[in-house]
């Protein structure tokens, strides 16, 4: 049996299709989705990734949802249609304040790489 610590299961949201999609090969589209255990007004963000799920490949940007529901830009970057049924999960969000707390110390970084002479 597997126990979920709860501070995950509070910073971590399933993104899941509302309704059935089929994007054609190197198309995109705008996908509603519901963002499961999310509250009203509660801002999350979904990190920007690629995928290979069976040879079918696909991007998701990264996006800033609010509440229980929103729309998601999938980019079909592979030769074979996509297909999801509705409830599909397609992506994870995390809370917004997770994305802040993890580059707190950007200034920091951006500051050590100027002086070896990265940035």
């Amino acid at each position: 049996m597997m126990i979920i610590n709860d501070d995950e299961t509070d910073t971590k949201f399933k993104v899941t299709t509302c309704e059935d999609i089929l994007i054609p090969p190197k198309e995109s589209r705008f996908v509603e989705v519901a963002v499961v255990g999310n509250i009203k007004d509660r801002d999350v963000c979904t990190t920007p990734r690629i995928y290979d799920m069976d040879n079918k490949f696909f991007a998701v940007p990264a996006t800033l949802l609010t509440g229980e529901k929103g729309y998601l830009k999938i980019y079909n970057v592979g030769d074979g249609k996509l297909k999801w049924n509705q409830g599909d999960l397609i992506t994870r969000a995390i809370l917004c304040d997770a994305v802040h707390k993890a580059s707190d110390n950007t200034d920091e970084l951006l500051a050590s790489n100027s002086k070896d002479g990265r940035c």
